[in-house]
């Protein structure tokens, strides 16, 4: 057997124990005593201007062409008002929750232990059928007529200890006709492998040689997994470029870095968020890259939540005007993400198309890999993507999703 061979036995019997060892049984117990997030997604104020206003913005002949708002003055034209979300914080706050809106005021993150969160939400299911149900949540009509959604909130269907039969089946690129990558460094192999040969096949090598190389911009990444600088520091190296990793940032937008971020089980996420990270640094050699990391130790707040706010974070920071995501949850043609969770595939969607609708206010652009099947995430006569998915956003080809449906049922239901 040959050493590439080797190496690709190894990759996959890595997958193997992935698929049938699931999460450790310590990690569940632990996720019931720390802290958890969710998020409370409001409704905007006049809707309709608000969208116009948007239409405007990219209008050449109108007088708002690229004009731009700030967070805060989303906040003051479209968001809920301060004293609404005072109101909500003074709630919460009753059930020793800690409330934050993300400046837009479109959502609310509230922290704070599950019990205290499933109390101050009433949470309970929706139904009987344990196979199609909603974690249903209620709040004094004073608030709750302000509420587009509650996102975060999971009811197990298993309620067992024991593994569920279900497996995951993570998907890879690796084909027999693989051949080993020359070790060569610098322009040759980048020219083979790396940003060289996207450059040239996208036409930006044109922009290199006039020197614009990414200079005064920063480009903001979406991920749900930490990352090694050193993996980002080898791989531009292995390209000829600088290894100067002080422009890329890691951003925690829910807790900091986890213990377990190269636990088997972690694997494939982290494989996508370094990934994205080395594509970024090496397509843009002179941008700041933010890599906006939605992780939580022991799985305490689930991954919906974290995906809603780490754009959630990056879109009212307002510091990157082109944020992108490789990641994706649920399918937009489903009812729902997983059963038991708090909000139905469809109000995840607008939840996502709200905060995207601030985006477009502020003048930042959002691109969302559509996975390798273009339209298609799953086999249909319609077309249909996986979510985040909305007009204002822009769907590009290529880039394998990790299935974070798939890591929910994994972290949740296993």
């Amino acid at each position: 057997m040959s050493k590439f061979n080797r190496i690709k036995a190894l990759f996959l019997s890595l997958l193997v124990i992935f698929v049938l060892r699931g999460p450790t049984q310590s990690a569940p117990a632990k996720a019931k005593t720390r802290p958890t997030t969710v998020s409370v997604v409001l409704k905007a104020r006049n809707q309709s201007a608000m969208q116009n206003y948007i239409n405007e913005t990219v209008d050449p002949s109108s007088p708002f062409y690229h004009k731009y708002l700030t967070p805060g003055e989303v906040s003051d034209q479209y968001g809920q008002p301060t004293s609404k979300v005072s109101a909500f914080k003074k709630y919460f706050q009753k059930y020793r929750l800690k409330t934050a809106a993300y400046p837009g005021n479109f959502v609310l993150k509230v922290t704070g232990s599950p019990n205290n969160v499933n109390k101050a939400l009433k949470v309970r299911p929706s139904s009987k059928n344990l196979k199609n149900f909603t974690a249903k949540t209620s709040l004094p009509k004073s608030l709750s007529s302000q509420v587009a959604t509650v996102v975060g909130i999971y009811i197990p269907v298993y309620k067992s200890s024991s593994p569920s039969k279900k497996v995951i089946q993570p998907q890879t690129h690796i084909e027999k006709t693989d051949q080993p990558v020359d070790a060569a460094s610098g322009k040759q192999f980048a020219k083979k492998y790396g940003p060289l040969k996207f450059a040239d096949h996208y036409g930006l090598d044109k922009l290199y040689r006039q020197n614009l190389t990414g200079q005064g911009q920063r480009v903001g990444l979406i991920v749900l997994s930490d990352f090694h600088m050193s993996d980002v520091q080898k791989y531009l190296a292995q390209n000829g470029m600088n290894t100067d990793t002080s422009r890329i940032h890691k951003i925690y937008t829910t807790e900091q870095a986890t213990t377990n971020q190269d636990s088997v089980s972690n694997i494939m996420p982290q494989t996508e968020a370094t990934l994205d990270v080395q594509q970024a640094a090496s397509v843009a050699p002179d941008a700041n890259i933010d890599a906006y990391m939605g992780i939580s130790k022991d799985d305490a707040t689930q991954a919906d939540v974290l995906f809603l706010n780490a754009f959630s974070q990056a879109i009212s920071d307002n510091h990157d005007k082109q944020l992108s995501t490789s990641f994706n949850i649920g399918n937009e043609m489903n009812k729902l993400i997983v059963p038991g969770l708090s909000e139905t595939s469809k109000q995840y969607s607008d939840a996502f198309n709200l905060i995207f609708e601030q985006a477009a206010l502020q003048g930042i652009t959002i691109f969302n890999a559509s996975g390798d099947h273009g339209p298609y995430n799953s086999p249909s006569k319609k077309q249909n993507l996986t979510i985040p998915t909305s007009s204002y956003v822009v769907q590009v080809g290529g880039g394998q999703h990790y299935p974070i449906r798939e890591l929910l049922k994994a972290k949740r239901l296993m």
